[in-house]
């Protein structure tokens, strides 16, 4: 856990822009083997304890499969591989013609969401 330094998460968002521009799904953070982040020191300790990514660069590789240029501990750039891309998509996407709204978020709504989330799941506490 961190010591209220910094901390970076890595998430999925899905936005729909027509009609309207609006986020529809947020997903949880993105994780990595702790093999890939334990492997490459963390460069500046004064600013965060905790191992970390930060995605660079997409390559769609098919309907079911991402390959996500990273960051390491801004020590070191991988691919990783995320998976089952097509199933998410389809139940996100199947929700949201049931139950969207065809509303945009408010300025600042997306950021709010990410701290929210953040909170959740390291327990400390985010100010926007």
């Amino acid at each position: 856990m961190a010591n209220n330094l910094r901390i970076y998460g890595a998430n999925i968002i899905l936005i729909s822009t027509s009609p309207t521009f609006r986020v529809i799904y947020v997903s949880g953070p993105i994780k990595v083997s702790p093999k890939i982040l334990h492997r490459i020191k963390i460069k500046r300790r004064e600013l965060v304890d905790d191992p970390f990514i930060f995605p660079c660069s997409v390559i769609v590789e098919d309907l079911d499969n991402l390959a996500i240029g990273v960051n390491v501990n801004d020590m070191a750039s991988v691919v990783i591989r995320i998976t089952g891309i097509k199933e998410m998509l389809d139940r996100v996407i199947k929700i949201d013609k049931e139950n969207g709204t065809k509303k945009g978020p408010t300025p600042g709504s997306v950021q709010e969401s990410v701290f929210h989330l953040m909170e959740k799941v390291t327990g400390q506490n985010f100010h926007s």
